[in-house]
């Protein structure tokens, strides 16, 4: 618990700096290029799993976690704090906001958005699934392939193809939003996600279905695809909040995603029992990440619902001063 209560600030806090130096058009790739770290340590993890039968796994994981103390130390000495708000369009009318009671109402009002709520609760589904197989890969190539080593392509797999995914993601995201002015960020980066998600499935179910070598063929191009969605959800949620906001939204974010996502595993084990486990890996793997999807395309017919009642009563608004013209 100690562990995790001092890990657990890491994300938000760099998420809210991330956010300051990159301005919206570079902000997805930025996260995506930051949630590298998920991949490389993912990757680590099957290459120390060979160190560990040799040193015990004590000694491995003073080996992991080492790095870390000297890249924070480095972080400490040459990162410099960049200027709240500087490229956040809401930072001028949160300085208005003087009183902790007004600051709240602001939270309570994104914390409770429709938008933001689904776009939560599509990521925790989305996490839900990677938890799962996180958890279940090795019990599923032991039983299904056992003659296979997991780590010959685990150690590399995700390092490579879940990394270039995740900052493709964010710069397509990017990009789409920067080209379709008419349309708005959220709907160009929603539609990434969604995009991911719907051509990912497919190669998760060949990874559970295929046999061997065309199961990790098909895996590798699931972590090309099915990792675009990190850095752009994170993306999403700070483009839905002002800037002072940004870091409290981010850990809820987090939070929600988390606490749903890692009970998914729990579903794993009565439909193993009640058919196998190839089954209930499809239903909670790749089926997780269709209904992630659906999740995410409701949040985008919100959103675009909503847009297009405020514009319709801006519109309105307009209507006597066009009469008086």
């Amino acid at each position: 618990m100690s562990i995790k209560h001092n890990s657990a600030g890491c994300v938000p806090f760099c998420a809210s700096l991330i956010s300051n130096y990159f301005p919206k058009p570079y902000r997805g790739a930025a996260l995506g290029f930051y949630n590298w770290g998920v991949y490389l340590g993912y990757s680590l993890t099957f290459v120390l799993l060979i160190a560990e039968k040799k040193l015990g796994w004590k000694a491995v994981y003073f080996i992991a976690g080492s790095p870390g103390i000297l890249i924070g130390i480095v972080i400490l000495l040459t990162v410099k704090d960049p200027s709240r708000g500087e490229n956040d369009d809401d930072s001028k009318a949160l300085e208005q906001l003087s009183t902790m009671a007004s600051k709240l109402k602001v939270s309570v009002k994104h914390f409770i958005d429709p938008v933001l709520l689904l776009l939560c609760f599509g990521g925790a589904l989305r996490n839900g699934a990677g938890i799962v197989w996180a958890y279940n890969i090795r019990n599923f190539f032991n039983q299904y392939h056992p003659s296979v080593n997991i780590e010959q392509w685990m150690s590399w797999i995700p390092l490579i193809f879940g990394s270039l995914g995740a900052f493709a993601g964010g710069f397509l995201s990017d990009k789409l939003s920067s080209k379709d002015r008419k349309n708005s960020v959220i709907k160009s980066r929603l539609t990434v996600v969604i995009s991911c998600l719907i051509v990912s499935a497919p190669c998760q179910i060949g990874t559970l279905l295929l046999p061997y070598p065309w199961t990790w063929i098909a895996h590798i191009f699931a972590y090309l695809f099915g990792e675009m969605w990190i850095g752009v959800c994170i993306a999403l949620v700070i483009d839905l909040v002002p800037n002072d906001l940004t870091a409290s939204s981010v850990a809820v974010y987090f939070f929600i995603i988390q606490i749903i996502g890692g009970n998914m595993n729990l579903f794993v084990t009565p439909i193993r029992k009640a058919v196998n486990l190839r089954v209930a890996l499809i239903i909670t793997f790749p089926g997780l990440y269709i209904i992630a999807a659906f999740i995410f395309m409701v949040t985008l017919a919100v959103h675009q619902s909503r847009k297009k009642q405020m514009n319709n009563l801006k519109k309105e608004e307009n209507k006597p001063f066009q009469n008086v013209i």
